[in-house]
């Protein structure tokens, strides 16, 4: 607070600036506003330049602000500026927020609808609102009424009662479903209080019908009474056989209770582990599995036997076989056992039979192929439809893979086997050739061998060439080549071959060149040798390199394209005469600019171009020569085209001079030849204005850096040179007069301005004064000179701090300077070059501050500001904090007021003391962190101690048997384990 007020003196408004704001402002702020009354305090809701905007109001009144972020209350759609409802300045006990109470609709504006028994205070807002903020009020209902079930229903009353009717209606109307335990059946006629005992709703039990009602079964049937019992009635209507230990399925389900339960379900329990318990087995003991492997309950016979179970699953033409066409009746006899059994159905043979295929069905190939007819043959059909061939199985893929078996297994042409269970004649299996041409005609005819495999393969189609790589021959098929079909550079002929004659595609002999296939468009010129220029890729040249005379071809000469120098010509050519591109246009010297260019000089210059013009840039000159003429070009002059000097195209009688062009020709001296015509002297080629003349040198006023930036017309009016003043008033005299911070003019300023003015400073606000009569440092240096030099005095104005400050002396309340008798000698304390009032007292001189005393302000030691006589023991500040202390009790165990004995000034908290326990270790193993009263019993008397109370009797005789002298007594104890040791 002290800071706050201090830094108001330091910002006072001069009275003008006061009676200013009071003029500026409209009227006096309300009530509410009242603190930010005052011109210093406008911008708190003003912002400079624009009206008062929403974002100054909601900085204050945030909870407003998160009002309109969350779009609820009356605010939710608040796009405007808060102005337009609020309008202040309106006068002390101006109404500010504007609120019509009969046409607020509470129910849209706040979502607390005033309905019900709540419609009565509608019309008097202070029956809940106790305060001047709205936004205070709370919509729960305990902020209003008293909850008479005390917390235990939770806080949302809506869940029960309603605004609309009375607030004990709700045991009528209360809708038990939205509970744990919804009412049902007879339930909904049993009165509240039934259950509800003493008024109590919260903490019942009901999981089970046994919380409430005793069970009439003198024999337990479990918890859940549901199973049999509604909430209807608790006569027993009908039982769920799913929720007992038995399922009624199938027959089961039709038979009547008496027929297992012969005897009351209370009294007996029946067995239905098997199916035997119940039932008589038919199949003699033959399968050990239960009958419910195979038999349902819906019907005994035909069951629903799955086979994939045994070790010969039924699939293909096998599943729809009856059973009987495999397993048939059993023969008459049997065991003894079984003779023994009274059964109704007839005994069947499954045990011990075949699975080979042979054991029922005839071998067709008369063992040829072996026993194993799955290899070939499946359930599904006896058609082979699938053979893996697993000798040579590449060889049995791609397009072989769909030949039939008759192409290969009939030895004199394809026939139809017979499917009548006779064995398939001619047809042979082992032992066939798998060479090509066991099958195939050669239709080469001999050209390439008997290696078929070199080229084709079996998964090609239509026999086309897969495998065969044109790299491998003596020509490489590379670019364009190797899109080009088969067809184009072989053809079919008759003639002869290595296999004899006949008609085949020619392979073999054929010509590598170019003119073999191509027709030469150069009639001759270029040779024989395409691939010099051609590549496979493509017949247009890409690229070519001009071979000798490297100067002529490069720069534009490189970017132009070939016909631009190369033309159609109707002539003779080395291959005879004809129309074509002419490539041989010369040789060495014989090519020269003029060739193709036209001079535009006509001559003047000479015939060799290259002294000026390169190939690189026909347009950019190179001026090199002009360095051996009467003006070598440098600077500006480099950049300029030849024509700005040489009109009209004249080279010869050119003028060299800077006065012939600048002046005669184009009068470029805006000082009209009052410096002379020597340009030279003064100006360089390089830039105009790069003047190598030196002020100071010529005129004895050399020119500051700011000064050298200026144009020479500021200060040499009307091109007057001679004469010129060097005195700054003799400029500056209009600045000096005009200055009002300082008022140099009224302050009695010397003209002699460069005593704070350097001509080195880019700004007036530069200028640093000779201030060592009081060093400005701090808050100092970024004050105006008007703070401290009043009315534009500056002689006689007060160095010590009480002159200036001693409203802050006096206001100052944290410390109290003035009732605490503080010196006005400020700088005891306060430091000028600080940024701020914070004093740097030394006060370790007196009394240091560590730990939490240097965290507490002044007035908690220094009470009603008085500062001399302060105690300095802990005692005399911290008597309660002794007095109050129970673990342990100071006061009770006699302890000393020295505190500093166990507490150091520097600790953060009182439990950091630490008092050094040298009749018995606590600092480290076992008995380390334990609290004081657990061995010290008697709060008054720490000289009083106990073992007893962690070391019981029952764990320490038994470690003691044998040892002399013992006796399970804390003296004891200690005498034999002093450092609490076990040894």
């Amino acid at each position: 607070m002290a800071v706050a007020v201090v830094a108001l003196v330091l910002v006072r408004p001069a009275p003008a600036a006061a009676q200013l704001g009071q003029l500026l402002s409209p009227g006096p702020l309300s009530k509410a506003h009242a603190a930010l009354e005052g011109a210093a305090k406008c911008q708190s809701c003003h912002e400079p330049g624009r009206q008062v905007t929403a974002e100054k109001c909601l900085t204050c009144h945030e909870p407003v602000a998160e009002r309109i972020r969350t779009r609820t209350g009356v605010h939710r759609d608040a796009a405007a500026g808060c102005v337009s409802c609020h309008v202040e300045h309106a006068g002390v006990n101006a109404n500010i927020r504007p609120f019509d109470t009969r046409r607020f609709d509470h129910a849209a504006q706040t979502r607390f609808p005033l309905d019900g028994r709540h419609a009565p205070v509608a019309a008097n807002c202070a029956a809940c609102h106790k305060t001047r903020s709205f936004l205070t009020a709370k919509a729960d209902c305990a902020s209003c009424h008293a909850d008479p079930h005390k917390g235990s229903l939770g806080a949302a009353c809506a869940t029960c009662h309603a605004t609309s009717r009375a607030f004990r209606d709700a045991l009528t109307t209360f809708d038990h479903s939205k509970a744990a335990f919804a009412l049902a059946g007879a339930h909904r006629r049993v009165a509240c209080e039934s259950c509800h005992t003493k008024q109590t709703f919260k903490g019942l039990k009901f999981a089970s019908c046994a919380d409430c009602h005793r069970s009439p079964h003198r024999q337990p049937l479990g918890d859940t009474c549901a199973t049999c019992h509604s909430p209807d009635t608790w006569k027993t209507k009908k039982i769920d056989h799913a929720r007992t230990g038995f399922v009624l399925r199938g027959s089961h389900v039709q038979l009547d209770c008496v027929k297992c339960h012969t005897r009351p379900p209370a009294q007996a329990r029946l067995k239905f582990a098997k199916c035997a318990d119940c039932h008589t087995d038919v199949h003699r003991g033959a399968f050990k599995q239960d009958c419910a492997a195979c038999h349902n309950e819906s019907r005994f016979g035909g069951a629903p036997f799955d086979h994939k179970t045994t070790a010969f699953p039924l699939d293909g033409k096998h599943a729809p076989l009856s059973c009987v066409s495999c397993h048939k009746r059993a023969a008459a006899g049997g065991s003894a056992r079984a003779a023994a059994t009274v059964v109704t159905a007839q005994a069947v043979e499954f045990k011990g039979l075949s699975t080979a295929c042979a054991s029922c069905h005839t071998d067709p190939h008369k063992n040829e192929l072996g026993t194993r007819c799955e290899q070939c043959h499946t359930s599904a059909t006896f058609k082979v439809s699938q053979f893996n061939h697993v000798r040579v199985p590449e060889f049995f893929g791609g397009q072989h893979a769909g030949v039939s078996c008759a192409a290969c297994h009939i030895a004199d042409g394809p026939r139809q086997p017979r499917r009548t269970g006779v064995p398939v004649d001619g047809w042979k299996f082992k032992n066939l050739p798998l060479t090509c041409s066991s099958c195939h005609a050669d239709p080469h005819l001999g050209q390439l061998g008997a290696s078929c495999e070199t080229c084709h393969t079996v998964a090609a189609p239509k026999f086309q060439v897969a495998r065969f790589d044109h790299a491998r021959s003596k020509f490489t098929l590379t670019g364009a080549h190797a899109a080009v079909e088969c067809a184009k550079c072989h053809i079919k002929e008759a003639g002869t071959f290595p296999a004899g004659s006949g008609t085949a595609v020619r392979f073999k002999g054929l010509k590598t060149d170019c003119a073999s296939c191509h027709k030469d468009p150069h009639l001759g010129q270029l040779g024989t040798r395409c691939e010099t220029c051609h590549s496979s890729a493509s017949f247009k040249v890409a690229r070519y390199t001009h071979v000798g005379n490297a100067s002529l071809f490069a720069g534009k000469h490189t970017s132009l394209a070939c016909a631009d120098c190369h033309k159609r010509e109707e002539r003779q050519f080395p291959a005879g005469r004809g129309s074509a591109v002419r490539y041989k246009l010369g040789s060495g010297s014989a090519i020269t600019c003029a060739t193709c260019h036209t001079d535009p000089h006509r001559g003047s210059l000479g015939a060799s171009c290259a002294q000026c013009h390169t190939p690189q840039a026909w347009k950019t000159v190179s001026r090199a020569f002009h360095k051996v003429t009467q003006l070598p070009l440098e600077g500006r002059h480099l950049a300029i085209e030849c024509v700005a000097c040489h009109v009209g195209g004249v080279i010869k009688g050119t003028p060299t001079k800077c006065y012939d062009c600048h002046w005669i020709r184009r009068q470029d001296d805006r000082f009209r030849t009052a410096l002379g015509n020597q340009c030279e002297q003064c100006h360089r080629p390089t830039s105009w204005l790069a003047i190598n003349w030196n002020h100071g040198a010529v005129t004895g006023v050399a020119l500051s850096p700011v000064h050298r930036a200026i144009g020479c017309a500021s200060c040499h009016k009307n091109n007057q040179f001679k004469g010129t003043a060097p005195a700054c008033s003799s400029c500056h005299l209009a600045d000096y007069q005009r200055t009002t911070n300082p008022a140099h003019a009224a302050a009695g300023f010397p003209m002699t301005c460069e005593l704070c003015h350097k001509p080195s400073h880019v700004a007036w606000s530069q200028a640093r004064a000779d201030h060592s009569t009081f060093p400005l440092v701090g808050q100092h240096a970024i004050q105006a000179c008007a703070i401290c030099h009043v009315n534009n005095v500056y002689k006689g104005t007060p160095r010590d701090c009480y002159s200036c400050h001693r409203t802050a002396y006096q206001n100052t309340t944290n410390p109290n300077h003035a009732a605490a008798g503080f010196p006005t000698t400020c700088e005891s304390c306060h430091q000028p070059s600080a940024a701020t009032w914070a004093a740097s007292f030394n006060h370790n001189s007196v009394f240091p501050l560590v730990g939490l005393h240097a965290t507490q302000a002044c007035v908690a030691c220094h009470v009603n500001n008085v500062y001399k006589g302060t105690p300095r023991d802990c005692y005399s500040c911290h008597r309660t904090a002794y007095q109050n202390t129970k673990n342990p009790s100071h006061v009770a165990a006699g302890f000393p007021t020295t505190c500093e004995s166990c507490h150091r000034a520097t600790d953060s908290s009182w439990a950091q003391g630490t008092f050094n326990h040298t009749a018995f270790p606590i600092t480290s193993g076992r008995h380390a962190n334990i609290a004081c009263a657990t061995c010290h019993t008697n709060p008054t008397s720490y000289k009083v101690f106990t073992c007893l109370t962690c070391h019981d009797r029952g764990t320490t005789d038994p470690k003691h048997r044998g040892v002399s002298g013992y006796v399970y007594d804390s003296q004891a104890c200690y005498s034999c384990h002093p450092q609490g040791r076990a040894d």
